[in-house]
């Protein structure tokens, strides 16, 4: 069996690679694909990428173009395409940003009022507010840590209650109980 690189004799993707036939907005790119054989063989991209390279340069139709043929270009063609459509993009982009930054910052002055008790915080700018939220947050945080009775923890214990019942009942209750004795003999001690 003999291995062909080229097509069949007198066909050739001249007029489909120049849009002749079907023109197309970004053009065609023109590839050889790696062999079956090629990839049993193991043959390395970089051996692939050159074959493909000395192909077109060779070929009697394509090597007028060949600098416009290949993986390589293909490659380099399909990344300025994606940065292209990335600059685009971003003004967009970046006015839903600030849209949904607004829409979100009209959601926590109302949220920052109805959590202060009633207080209207929507006429107080954004830096005493994170404030005050901050400092609520430390207050309620101090006291579950102090053991504070707190309304959700009337229940059960919580926080630093929970600590202090654990270290003043459970632990001393199980401490008192072990025979710090019990695993020696006369001759330990």
């Amino acid at each position: 069996m003999t291995k062909i690189d080229l097509m069949d004799e007198g066909t050739n993707a001249y007029e489909q690679l120049t849009g002749t036939v079907y023109p197309l907005k970004l053009g065609y790119y023109g590839v050889k694909c790696r062999s079956q054989q090629n990839i049993i063989d193991n043959v390395p991209i970089e051996a692939a990428i050159e074959k493909e390279k000395n192909f077109f340069e060779s070929h009697p139709v394509y090597s007028q173009f060949s600098e416009k043929m290949g993986i390589p270009f293909l490659t380099k063609s399909l990344n300025a395409i994606l940065i292209n459509h990335i600059k685009k993009s971003v003004p967009l982009l970046s006015e839903n940003i600030k849209a949904t930054l607004a829409d979100k910052e009209r959601e926590l002055a109302k949220i920052c009022v109805t959590a202060m008790s009633g207080d209207p915080l929507a006429e107080v700018d954004s830096g005493p507010l994170v404030l005050a939220l901050i400092n609520r947050f430390i207050n309620a945080y101090a006291d579950k840590l102090e053991g504070r009775f707190v309304k959700e923890s009337a229940t059960e214990v919580q926080g630093g209650s929970r600590i202090n019942f654990i270290f003043h009942e459970l632990f001393r209750k199980v401490i008192n109980s072990i025979d710090p004795f019990e695993h020696l003999t006369e001759r330990d001690i």
